[in-house]
């Protein structure tokens, strides 16, 4: 008999409770792992108590509220994917340019989801924060759907109402210290093979603020009124409602989520319109060979740098002569530009909003992160642990520049102004 089975069979013969009991020693991935061997195994680690352990054993959530949170989803095995891939790594203080003028999001747990609040400015008394609440607006929030799957949706302000915009988990490091605000193209058959694409971060900064406005034009929803009564009833509905946006968007009030849906609300379609809104003329059209784009574009660098060595050795031409080098620089520039922004599109028949959250290697200055000025993300905090028995943790503004000065307000920024 082969160690495996012996050992199989050895874990086999144990009480279920005995088990639960020696899964509290196991990781999440160390119990996928197990149910890997055979069938049998599979079976037993499958169970409702084996995956309520584990879900203590991620460390994020009171037995109480992970024991609430079942009952808006699958499993315990599906609320522990959630945990594990979302809650886990998100929760934390994150920072955008300038923090100590307010620019500072404090993720938490929600109900079956994590929400990113950021903390407004104001003035604070001589008990502190015990003298009263801070003051908070949303910025982001992913819902678990009953699977454990993720759902992104970006808080914002639009005509002085609230509103959501949906989008995409695109992916979560388990160790990410930047979440970064993208656009993403999506094909409309999952089965055709997606080409390697030009990536968003690489487009210009002018580009990628056009296609986040023109996105969030298109697939933002006004939030409605809801109770605001703090009971697992109303938390329900919130969050029923806000799958159902996921899904319908507009039109959401009277469908299942059961239902069957062709159009996607939360895509805006790749086109003709949609490349004349981003500011060049002419059709657009697919670029079906990525060879074919790769070579225009060395031919276009290739004429860039001519027309530079040119302008080099024609120093002493005339002014004239100077302006019109300077023009043709300026053309091809924006053909480049333009081929970039075209090899983007390219990968995708929709393009929709969504949230990446990835590790980065990060300097810091005076306490923050060294932050780039052109992305539209949020920078992860390390929290310091004590050193010293007695020894205070100052916060959020530990170490910088001491509590933000500035009036109370309970207007919300806007969205834009958070990434």
């Amino acid at each position: 008999m082969k160690i495996g089975d012996l050992l199989s069979e050895l874990l086999l013969s144990l009480p279920e409770d005995v088990f639960t009991l020696i899964s509290r020693l196991l990781s999440p991935s160390d119990v996928c792992n197990l149910s890997l061997c055979c069938k049998t195994l599979r079976d037993l680690v499958d169970s409702e108590k084996i995956w309520l352990v584990q879900c203590e054993v991620v460390k994020v959530l009171p037995l109480s509220e992970i024991v609430q949170w079942r009952t808006g989803i699958s499993s315990y095995k599906a609320l522990c994917r959630f945990l594990v891939e979302v809650t886990k790594p998100l929760v934390g203080v994150w920072v955008h340019q300038n923090p100590e003028l307010g620019n500072v999001v404090y993720v938490m747990s929600g109900f079956l989801s994590v929400i990113g609040c950021r903390i407004i400015p104001q003035e604070v008394g001589s008990l502190g924060i015990q003298e009263g609440r801070l003051l908070w607006s949303p910025v982001f929030e992913i819902v678990s759907g009953f699977d454990g799957s993720a759902r992104f949706f970006l808080h914002g302000i639009d005509r002085e109402s609230s509103y959501l915009y949906p989008g995409f988990v695109t992916s979560i490091d388990k160790c990410c210290n930047v979440l970064l605000l993208e656009v993403e193209p999506k094909r409309r058959e999952i089965e055709r093979t997606e080409k390697v694409r030009f990536p968003f971060c690489k487009l210009p900064f002018c580009d990628r603020r056009k296609l986040l406005y023109l996105v969030t034009g298109h697939v933002g929803l006004p939030v409605p009124e809801l109770s605001l009564k703090d009971d697992k009833a109303t938390s329900l509905e919130r969050r029923t409602m806000l799958l159902k946006r996921h899904k319908f968007g507009g039109n959401w009030s009277h469908m299942s989520l059961e239902d069957e849906f062709c159009y996607d609300p939360i895509q805006v379609e790749i086109n003709d319109e949609l490349w004349t809104h981003l500011g060049y003329g002419g059709d657009f059209r697919h670029v079906d060979d990525e060879i074919q784009v790769q070579g225009t574009q060395r031919k276009s660098l290739s004429k860039y740098f001519r027309i530079g060595i040119k302008n080099i050795l024609r120093r002493s031409s005339s002014t004239g002569s100077s302006s019109s080098s300077a023009k043709q620089q300026a053309s091809c520039s924006s053909e480049i530009r333009r081929f970039n922004l075209q090899t983007f599109l390219s990968s995708g028949d929709f393009v929709g909003l969504s949230v990446k959250a990835s590790k980065i290697k990060l300097t810091s200055y005076r306490g923050w992160p060294s932050m780039h000025e052109t992305h539209f993300a949020l920078y992860k905090l390390p929290i310091k642990i004590p050193v010293e028995e007695n020894q205070e943790y100052a916060g959020l503004w530990g170490g910088t520049f001491g509590w933000p000065p500035g009036k109370c307000t309970e207007d919300k920024p806007d969205w834009f102004a958070y990434f």
